[in-house]
């Protein structure tokens, strides 16, 4: 597989709005399933199944702690990545804005 299609099947993993959340969540501090479901207002099968995508992408790690198991980022660069796109968003909406603002 092409470095492109590597690429594509990365950010694949990552486009869905509870993944994007549960990276968002991780990238502050390493979580159990049940906390994050509270924390991103989810239910926890669902937030189970995004787990077990993200780590199937090679995006999280798990490990057990006692009959727990706390979830986190597998790299700091997925943090990295996240930052980024959100930069790219704000830069986009104010030339939106801009724009909009222009023709009125």
């Amino acid at each position: 597989m092409d470095i492109n299609n590597l690429l594509a099947e990365l950010f694949k993993s990552m486009a869905h709005p509870l993944r994007i959340k549960i990276l968002i969540n991780l990238s502050e501090k390493e979580n159990f399933v049940c906390e994050l479901a509270k924390c991103i207002g989810e239910g926890q099968p669902q937030v189970s199944r995004a787990l077990a995508q993200l780590k199937d992408a090679g995006l999280i790690v798990s490990e057990r702690k006692g009959n727990k198991i706390c979830y986190k980022l597998s790299s700091d660069e997925i943090t990295q990545i996240i930052n980024s796109a959100k930069q790219i968003i704000k830069r986009q909406s104010s030339l939106i804005i801009k724009t909009i603002q222009k023709g009125d």
